[in-house]
């Protein structure tokens, strides 16, 4: 990253690890409006009022990967006034979303994340080695799978008809492609030239830290923090995600499903490991 240059930092989720409440701590704490924590002065959450957008701040950048608002008034409300917050932010622009994991096959939405963001990014004109992109790693893996079974698909019919239903077969693809595959998604933004920083959170749990700070610490380079924790917001943290136990398997089935994703993930793990714009916190 460039000393001294501004910033984009784009927080990608994915969606089912606590991603919605880190953004909405950033929305909350780097507002634009004035409205933000001093420490976090000079980064800028884009902030604006327009009445056809009732999403809160937090899911404001949905809009940008939604296929059914491309082109659309609202979308170039929103580019406009990301465009606006960057000519006047001091330090950089934070903006995130739950969409932003969906950098693979899309069989069932159709959204292309990176053109997304390959748009703001050309929009702003900032370098490629300027922007970081912020993913959350949750483990066990399993439990990113059991939340993403309880709350995106029919849970009630159980997980044997989550598994096998034909009916979602594009649906449940596209979430094991992207979501479930939180790897695979930074290695597709690493190759874009951007840098990206994982944060795992179970061991960020475990040491007593905070995923929302850990992340905020990485992008102001330490600036007003300490001990990785922003200073003056200590007390505002995110909660873990809730885990939802999946019916039907035992204990060896649990630990076989772990070590297929965790399989999956060592792959990408070496092909990011050791370049110097890849971090694992």
């Amino acid at each position: 990253i460039t000393v001294h240059a501004k910033k984009l930092v784009v927080l990608a989720g994915p969606y089912e690890t606590g991603g919605d409440d880190v953004n909405e701590w950033f929305s909350t704490y780097a507002a634009s409006d004035g409205s933000g924590a001093s420490s976090l002065s000079g980064w800028r959450w884009p902030t604006f009022a327009y009445e056809n957008i009732t999403k809160p701040p937090s899911q404001i950048f949905d809009l940008t990967v939604d296929k059914d608002h491309t082109g659309t008034t609202m979308q170039a409300v929103l580019l406009s006034a990301i465009q606006m917050t960057w000519n006047h932010a001091e330090n950089g622009v934070i903006i995130g979303s739950r969409l932003y994991d969906r950098v693979g096959e899309t069989p069932y939405t159709g959204y292309d994340a990176v053109g997304a963001l390959e748009k703001i990014v050309d929009l702003i004109g900032v370098a490629a080695e300027d922007v970081l992109v912020a993913l959350i790693y949750r483990r066990p893996r399993v439990s990113q799978w059991g939340s993403i079974w309880w709350n995106h698909f029919e849970a009630n019919l159980g997980y044997e008809n989550f598994v096998c239903s034909k009916d979602d077969s594009e649906k449940r693809s596209e979430w094991l492609q992207n979501s479930m595959n939180p790897l695979f998604v930074a290695k597709t933004y690493h190759d874009k030239g951007w840098n990206i920083v994982v944060v795992d959170q179970e061991g960020t749990e475990k040491a007593r830290k905070d995923v929302a700070h850990s992340i905020a610490c990485f992008a102001l380079e330490g600036d007003n923090c300490n001990d990785n924790w922003v200073s003056g917001l200590e007390d505002a943290t995110i909660k873990s995600p809730p885990t939802h136990e999946i019916d039907g398997l035992d204990i060896n089935d649990i630990h076989n499903l772990e070590q297929l994703f965790l399989g999956r993930d060592c792959f990408y793990m070496t092909e990011l490991d050791g370049s110097f714009r890849f971090t694992l916190l």
